[in-house]
Formats: structure tokens, sequence, C-alpha cells
């Protein structure tokens, strides 16, 4: 684990044993706050531009863009950066929950399950953790779904794809999944593939792609932020 992991996570650790005693204090709009721990404040939190409306989640027309719930603007950036590389595992948490309510409000019938985007082992060792399996978790407990994580694992480490081109990003994660030993009867029902940030949605569309060859009847990809 390199340095700025271990730094990130232990300044996590450290923000939710002390904020109980000592006010934190939200980088967005400068609020002291101390009802929980996060790295922005609750208003903060609840005035993140939205990126799609709940009913657009699960739209027949596959011409468009995959949905996401916020806007990807210089506030989540900045989210982003402390989950994937901060160690700020109670933001991937909050983005989980985010995307539980969002889709929760959509009323949709028949989602037997989440299926997130796997990390490669080597970055989940490099961060600590796999925020998008976190966020998955905290989602799935908001829907009372199960999350499946032996269906597709990713077996090439690749570069990270918010440094490439558009047809750089194709190349790079072609081939990068494959199925996993799965375990358990796959999903009967409608599958949420989630991804922390959709750039092109090359991504989501290859592993989409890779579930409903495996033999997962419906698959809706979804991401935190676009």
């Amino acid at each position: 684990m390199g340095s700025q992991t271990i730094t990130g996570r232990l300044r996590s650790w450290g923000t939710v044993l002390v904020s109980p005693i000592f006010p934190l204090y939200c980088p967005e709009c400068g609020r002291e706050w101390r009802d929980g721990a996060g790295f922005i404040c609750p208003d903060c939190w609840e005035s993140l531009p939205i990126a799609d409306p709940p009913e657009r989640f699960f739209s027949r027309d596959k011409s468009l863009a995959i949905p996401a719930i916020f806007r990807y603007d210089e506030t989540m950036r900045n989210l982003v950066h402390q989950m994937k590389f901060g160690g700020r595992t109670d933001v991937a948490t909050r983005l989980g929950e985010a995307v539980g309510e969002a889709v929760a409000a959509a009323h949709i019938a028949g989602l037997s399950a989440i299926v997130p985007v796997p990390l490669h082992p080597v970055r989940r060792r490099e961060r600590g953790y796999d925020q998008v399996e976190t966020m998955a978790t905290a989602a799935a407990a908001v829907l009372n779904l199960p999350v499946r994580l032996d269906i597709i694992r990713r077996v090439r480490h690749t570069s990270p794809q918010s440094l490439l081109s558009d047809a750089e990003r194709l190349k790079n994660v072609r081939d990068a999944f494959a199925p996993g030993g799965i375990e358990q009867p796959l999903p009967a029902g409608q599958v949420l593939l989630l991804d922390d940030v959709i750039h092109t949605g090359t991504t989501l569309r290859i592993c989409q792609s890779l579930l409903l060859a495996i033999g997962v009847p419906e698959v809706t990809p979804i991401a935190a932020a676009r």
C-alpha cells in the first residue's frame, strides 16, 4: 500500500473518530458541523447537481447515454479524488446510498442484484479497498438487493480511463474483463451494473455485454457521476 493510501486512510479514520468532539469544516462552503463524518457538509451533499431524473434511469431508449446520479462538477471531482486516492470510504458509502435512493425513487420492479464494475487486484491494493464495491454495498442496503461479486472479474491491469482519448479507452478495456468463478445461480431478473464515474461509458458497455453473454437476462448500467 502506497504512502498516499496509508495517509488517506489514517485521515479518514481520524475524521470519524474525532468528529463527535471537534468540528469538521466543509471545504466547499466553509460551514462547521459535528453531526457525523463526511468530506463535505450535509447541506452541500444535498445541493450536489443532479445529472438525470430518476425516471430516466431505466429508459428503454437504448440510444440514450448511460444515466448518472450527479454531474461531475468541481465538487464531485474532489469527492471522487478523496474516495479513490484519499481512502475516504465514507464518501464511497454516501455516494452508494445516493445511488440506492435515486434508483428507489424510480420505482422499478424486477431488480434482482447489483454488480459493481470490479477493480484489478493491483489497483485494489494501491487504494486499500474497492470504492465501487463499497458503493454497491451501500446501494444494495438501501434497495434490499444482493451484491454479486462473483459474476465478472477484471483480468488485465489497465491505465486510468480519464487519462486516455476515446479511441484509447476502448482499446484499454477490451479483454480486460472475464467471467468470474460464478458461485450461485445467475440473477433471474434485471441487474444494476454500477460504476463510479462515466467518461465515455466504454467500461460499462463492455461489462454490460459480458454479463448478457454470460446469461444475465437484463442489465442496466448506471454511474454515480457523469
